[in-house]
């Protein structure tokens, strides 16, 4: 299979802000640490939104989603201060909590407040994101957050969200955020992050580098057209 990130960039344009986020590559059993995803709505948006984990191509080892401090989303309890799920759907495993560990023992803690969300991927399926997924790939269980919004043009919102992979390659747990506006038929998908092999980062030579190597090539080509013509 290709890279998920590969093949869903553009597929998705999400609370119709005409963009996407750029996706996480996270490594077997590694951690995205606290991101926060912010976009400023091009247009209105009234509909659904999920926001979520799931398992990929198994159900062994269950990855988490960390979320808290949610702005301008009109939620009654944007930071799960109430110490519990209040105002919020919950489908599938998830808890709320003061803190949690990834799988190498790294700690969170919430960005704001005294309380965050920890969803586990298992308890619902998640069968109903394959139909938006590239083939070859298989959601099979997870757990999401689900509210309904009305949000004006140019409002600017956002929320904190941390992946942690208790999984590892082949199995591409993902993070996700779905929508699905008013009077549409198919929701809109965007991978947050999700398991896989980072790419290899190519290293750039400094400037100073670039010009010893063209130097010692320069060099080169002087010592071969000097023996060129002994002969």
């Amino acid at each position: 299979m290709k890279p998920l990130k590969q093949l869903l960039v553009g597929a998705a344009l999400i609370l119709a802000t005409g963009q996407s986020t750029a996706q996480i590559v996270v490594p077997s059993r590694g951690d995205t640490g606290w991101q926060t995803f912010q976009v400023t709505l091009a247009n209105p948006f009234s509909g659904t939104v999920r926001i979520g984990v799931s398992n990929e191509g198994d159900t062994m080892a269950d990855s988490h989603l960390l979320l808290d401090n949610f702005v301008n989303l009109g939620l009654a309890n944007p930071g799960f201060e109430t110490g519990d799920f209040t105002g919020w759907t919950l489908q599938g495993s998830g808890s709320v909590v003061t803190g949690a560990s990834a799988y190498n023992g790294t700690p969170y803690t919430p960005t704001e407040g005294t309380y965050m969300a920890r969803l586990f991927a298992r308890g619902a399926s998640t069968d109903w994101i394959d139909p938006l997924l590239p083939p070859g790939y298989d959601a099979t269980d997870g757990a999401w957050l689900e509210f309904d919004v009305n949000i004006a043009a140019g409002t600017t919102v956002s929320f904190d969200w941390a992946f942690l992979a208790w999984d590892y390659v082949p199995y591409h747990d993902f993070a996700f955020l779905w929508s699905l506006e008013t009077g549409n038929q198919t929701g809109e998908l965007e991978i947050l992050a999700y398991i896989d092999t980072p790419p290899v980062p190519v290293p750039v030579p400094e400037p100073g580098s670039l010009a010893l190597v063209s130097l010692g090539l320069f060099g080169l080509a002087g010592a071969g057209m000097r023996k060129r013509k002994r002969h």
